[in-house]
């Protein structure tokens, strides 16, 4: 039975076997060009999302929104006002910011917010201090009413990039 077997296959020539050998390395070859392709592809599309990652703004809580959104309420005109650093120390978080006043002058505070977390209402506000001086409680009460409209209404939570040390030009208002 072997000997019929081995004489039904068909014998291949020199240049058939020749064709099939050149056609395996040029499949060899085009999976190896398509894995390098991919390759770099994925690393362009790694090296893409890290660069859109690292061009982000930087982002805070939502109590920076809330301490901010008092701030642009407490200003007589808070479109003149630039925050010019952003600090948490403990369980407060430190704005410091500069605006031109109603006369035109140009002045810099700061204000100190200590929130907590709440069930009801997301945050409450403990305490606000602009330049170390507590706001009333009528009005402390009055802006934690307000905190599940302000967080509905998404506050701007873009911080500021931190001053380069012995950069004072970065401090600078015109």
């Amino acid at each position: 039975m072997t000997d019929t077997a081995a004489e039904e296959e068909p014998t291949l020539s020199a240049a058939e076997l020749e064709k099939i050998a050149l056609r395996e390395t040029v499949l060899a070859e085009e999976k190896k060009r398509k894995k390098i392709k991919l390759g770099i592809l994925g690393g362009l599309a790694f090296f893409t999302l890290l660069l859109w990652f690292m061009l982000q703004p930087l982002r805070a809580g939502p109590e920076y929104g809330l301490c901010r959104t008092y701030l642009e309420t407490y200003l007589r005109y808070p479109t003149t006002f630039k925050i010019t650093e952003y600090d948490v120390f403990g369980r407060s978080l430190r704005i410091f910011f500069s605006y031109h006043d109603e006369w035109g002058g140009h002045r810099s505070e700061m204000i100190e917010c200590i929130a907590s977390p709440d069930t009801v209402n997301g945050f409450v506000m403990e305490d606000i201090k602009i330049n170390r001086n507590p706001i009333t409680k009528e009005k402390l009460k009055l802006f934690n009413n307000a905190i599940p409209g302000i967080l509905l209404s998404e506050p701007d939570l873009i911080i500021p990039r931190p001053p380069r040390d012995k950069d004072l030009m970065g401090l600078k208002r015109d």
